[in-house]
């Protein structure tokens, strides 16, 4: 009998005991509680970072969508000087320009007699000339004259009759008028009247603006 009771003890020795079954509960019921505010801690923490970004960000400048206090870069210009015609201007260092060679009298403005601006893509961005206005014509009758002589090559019988008439503007601070629809840009000054076709496309009249507007008139140096 005892040898046999020495067996069972021997073999339930190879065995691990489990723990009774109370402090098993305890045990579960700890891990539980320790795992929950973990869990709680982690939210908390969560909550706390997301409200200290919100109140940066709030902080933060708002950007209105353009850069301010940056200028755009604008294209190197060179200074054009016409000592036949009495003007200088500055144009685009990619344009290029040829003087004219022989002086331009009256009528329709040409290549030849005119300084001819031309575009990178060889486009021809404007031709300018100017004249002296005679002795007995007013400077309104001058500016009439090359509306009718300007006005035949674009399909117009008159600047004025087009879409959108005649425009007032100033050259170098003087008085002149613009029709869009003949391109033709007129001003009189010290009576010598200047003469500015423009040719220009959507792409580059942005430019074209830009180089009217660099014109100064000299009229005496002629």
């Amino acid at each position: 009998m005892i040898d046999q009771r020495r067996r069972f003890e021997r073999a339930f020795g190879l065995f691990d005991m489990p723990e009774p079954a109370l402090e098993l509960l305890r045990t579960r019921r700890d891990r539980k509680r320790r795992n929950q505010r973990i869990a709680a801690g982690a939210v908390g923490l969560a909550v706390v970072i997301a409200g200290a970004l919100f109140v940066v960000r709030a902080f933060e400048p708002r950007s209105s969508g353009r850069d301010v206090g940056v200028s755009p870069t604008r294209p190197r210009t060179v200074t054009f000087e016409s000592r036949m015609y009495g003007y200088s201007l500055s144009y685009p260092e990619a344009w290029t320009v040829q003087p004219a060679s022989a002086r331009w009298r009256s009528g329709w403005l040409s290549e030849g007699y005119t300084d001819r601006f031309l575009h990178p893509t060889g486009g021809t961005i404007a031709l300018i000339a100017s004249i002296p206005i005679p002795q007995r014509m007013t400077a309104q009758e001058w500016h009439e004259l090359q509306d009718r002589q300007h006005a035949p090559y674009v399909g117009l019988r008159s600047c004025r009759k087009g879409e959108h008439g005649v425009l007032r503007t100033e050259v170098d601070g003087v008085p002149g008028r613009y029709s869009p629809d003949c391109g033709l840009i007129t001003v009189v000054v010290d009576r010598r009247g200047y003469v500015i076709r423009v040719h220009a496309d959507l792409a580059v009249r942005i430019d074209v603006r830009q180089f009217v507007q660099s014109i100064q008139l000299s009229p005496e140096e002629v």
